[in-house]
């Protein structure tokens, strides 16, 4: 039986150690508000080392899994006007377990790439009564490569390093002196 997400989050917030030396515990279910009358609740906010801000959120199951994407966004926006913090000041935790994982990995992984802040997602090994006794870090998906050779590239080969230089050197200087395009 999957201990519910209130008793893990209680022993989580008690042992931040767990994810990462450092971490303090701000507060659990860190309210959030703002004037247009959405809000939620940040399940743990820390802070950690250097002073950054740690948002800690679980996911315990898979339906809540598929909301993880957009509860993030708003809680970090949330709290960056609150605090009024740049982007780059908050980090993101997502914990879950293993299973939660097939539900999170993807969307995760495109959000982790496509935002500025710090998110990490972590496997959650717990007892059978919730307590944490790890987490491990999740190899987030890779950004697919499908690079093509368009018309505007040109490629070089040379046969070593020394007759590369010069060629480079000539290619900045004839970009630099290029007509911009017209628009």
């Amino acid at each position: 039986m999957i201990p519910r997400e209130n008793h893990v989050r209680d022993y989580l917030a008690q042992r931040l150690h767990v994810l990462e030396p450092g971490l303090r515990l701000v507060k659990k279910e860190y309210t959030l508000t703002n004037s247009q009358g959405t809000g939620g609740r940040i399940d743990i906010l820390a802070r950690d080392r250097h002073q950054m801000w740690v948002v800690i959120e679980l996911k315990r199951s898979n339906q809540s899994a598929r909301e993880a994407t957009q509860e993030i966004a708003k809680y970090v926006e949330l709290l960056r006007q609150e605090k009024r913090l740049p982007v780059d000041r908050i980090r993101v935790m997502v914990m879950a377990l293993e299973p939660q994982w097939r539900e999170l990995l993807a969307p995760i992984s495109n959000f982790a790439r496509d935002r500025k802040h710090d998110l990490r997602g972590y496997v959650l090994n717990i007892t059978d009564d919730g307590c944490p006794i790890d987490a491990r870090v999740i190899d987030l998906l890779l950004e697919p490569l499908d690079q093509k050779i368009t018309p505007v590239h040109v490629i070089y080969l040379f046969r070593d390093p020394a007759r590369r230089g010069p060629c480079w050197n000539k290619a900045i200087k004839l970009a630099a002196e290029a007509e911009p395009p017209r628009l």
